[in-house]
């Protein structure tokens, strides 16, 4: 048997990501949009109190029809680069780091810095996509779904990266365990990653 080296393909996983991003939001967005709703208007006296999450659930399905999905579209864009770049980046920085030899399992001293790399460059891509969203899904004003770059035009570049700081606090270790605890379980199943 010849030894063939496992390189990362250059594209395909940062593809990968991709649809990984996009099914993300497919499943999640709706409980996001819940969460939301349930943190502005339990905690500001509007006149609108949800007892939980079902019924938070079931008085947006009937007054905004769709509206689960509201902000989606920012989501969409922002999750899928997210992912895809999360996924390229880790999977270019461990080979960097790792170089030509493949081990036989994890190197926790690749795959940390690796992964919290690929957490903090994503933050430039989540941090402004997550703003909108919440914009979206808590203004009254429903211009925002026709325009959500209205934020851009009133702060700025300096306004869409307000929270850049803890968004990547909170991507930097987050990314770098939840590519860890994959790694492993991917090892403990027998599953080889190439």
């Amino acid at each position: 048997m010849e030894d063939v080296s496992i390189k990362p393909s250059g594209y395909k996983e940062y593809v990968v990501g991709l649809l990984a991003g996009v099914a993300t939001v497919i499943v999640g967005h709706p409980f996001d949009t819940v969460k939301v709703k349930l943190q502005k208007h339990n905690a500001e006296v509007e006149g609108i109190k949800y007892r939980n999450g079902l019924h938070c659930t079931v008085r947006i399905l009937a007054t905004e029809g769709r509206g689960l999905y509201k902000g989606a579209t920012s989501s969409f864009i922002g999750v899928a680069f997210e992912s895809s770049l999360v996924f390229g980046v880790y999977s270019h920085t461990k080979k960097l780091l790792q170089g030509e030899v493949q081990s036989s399992g994890p190197q926790p001293q690749v795959i940390i810095p690796s992964a919290a790399f690929g957490g903090a460059i994503i933050s430039f891509v989540l941090c402004p996509s997550e703003l909108v969203k919440t914009v979206i899904q808590t203004a009254p004003d429903t211009s925002y779904q026709r325009n959500p770059f209205q934020i851009y035009g009133r702060a700025g570049v300096r306004g869409c990266y307000a929270g850049l700081g803890p968004t990547i606090v909170r991507a930097f270790p987050a990314n770098a365990a939840a590519i860890v605890t994959w790694e492993l379980a991917m090892k403990l199943l027998g599953i080889k990653n190439e």
